[in-house]
Order: C-alpha cells, then structure tokens, then sequence
C-alpha cells in the first residue's frame, strides 16, 4: 500500500516519518522547492541554528518531545521568564519566576491590599479559563465567537489586572496592542494559556 501526503511540513514529515517506520511506503507531496515549512534547521559557522519555534517542554509538547527523543535531537533547558514594569514603575511590577516573592517586585507593596486583590485575580483567572475551556469541550454547540474583551468583562476583572496581566502577556505572545488582544477569540486565546501553562502561578513546565 502507497500513502499519498500532502504537504511537506512538519505534521506531513512526522506523518511520513512514522508510516514508513510501520513499513508503509509514502510519497509526499510540496508545492515548495524544500521540505519543513517555516521549521528548518540552518549552519553557520558550524552552528546548528533550529527555525519554527523557539522553545519547548514536556507538558506542553508532548508529542514533539517524543519525537525528538526518538531522532536523538539534542535540546538545551532554558528558564523562559517574563515581568512587566507599569507606568515607569510607578504602577505595578512583577516578573514570572518560581517563587513567591516574584510576584511582589517592590516590597513595600506586600501591605497593601490592592495587590492582594490582583493576585487572586490571577487565581480566579486560572479556574474560570478551565471552567470555560471544559464547557466548551464537553458542549460542541456553545457559540465559540465570545471575544477575550467579553470573557473578561462578563466576569468582572479589574482594569489593573487587564492592564498589568493579561494584555502584557497576551501581547508578548503575538506583538499586539490591548486593544487587539481584547478582540481576539477567548477559546483561542485562552487555549493558548492552558496548553502552555501561562496562568500557573508556580511551578511551571
């Protein structure tokens, strides 16, 4: 049996790589003059230097993390981190690391009860994406077309907590203003939060 693939990119590559492996014969199809897409891995000066994405882990990737085991790519650990510094740091600071005292970049500050508020905004954030997210799964038919700026708005979340949280991180991502984050998807948005595990607040993959 033959297995027409069309596309040469990295899910038709993958897919080929494994039906071959089973004993299939395959042919791929690319309208490309190369295979991989926008993944690909280019030399300079003697250096590997890997195109498509920039970072990956076991949680997240799990499938990709498979895969590189079992070609034996060589991976590097790297602490992703991110923080934020509102109106000149006057306004509130906080980067992402693995501990508490991240959250609360500016001592004097562990007093006051606004910023406690805005870290169980970051809570509550985590359990209405999961809520949302499994409500969606399991009813097929929920209109999937509510904007982040409706998803947010319909459950109350401070203007503090969208300026110095959401829109920071959601823009990091996709170079974006607030503006354009709020009318993004929320399934998609919020997708993207729990698959990579940006709402965890510690201990992160």
């Amino acid at each position: 049996m033959t297995v027409a693939i069309i596309g040469g990119g990295i899910k038709g590559l993958v897919s080929a790589y494994v039906l071959t492996e089973a004993g299939v014969d395959v042919v791929v199809f690319e309208k490309e003059e190369e295979l991989g897409d926008h993944a690909k891995t280019l030399n300079f000066d003697a250096v590997d230097l890997d195109l498509g994405f920039s970072f990956l882990n076991p949680a997240s990737y799990a499938s990709l993390w498979e895969m590189f085991d079992i070609l034996g790519v060589d991976v590097q650990t790297s602490d992703v981190s991110f923080s934020i510094s509102h109106d000149k740091g006057n306004g509130y600071e906080w980067c992402s690391q693995y501990d508490f005292s991240s959250y609360f970049a500016q001592k004097k500050k562990l007093l006051n009860p606004f910023n406690w508020q805005y870290l169980t905004e970051i809570i509550n954030f985590g359990n209405d994406v999961d809520s949302y997210l499994e409500s969606l799964e399991k009813n097929p038919d929920i209109d999937r077309n509510e904007t982040l700026g409706q998803f947010i708005k319909s459950r109350g979340y401070s203007e503090n907590f969208q300026n110095t949280y959401l829109a920071p991180v959601c823009g990091s991502m996709c170079s974006s203003s607030r503006e354009d984050v709020m009318s993004f998807s929320a399934f998609f948005v919020l997708s993207f939060f729990r698959t990579r595990h940006l709402y965890q607040l510690f201990g992160q993959p």
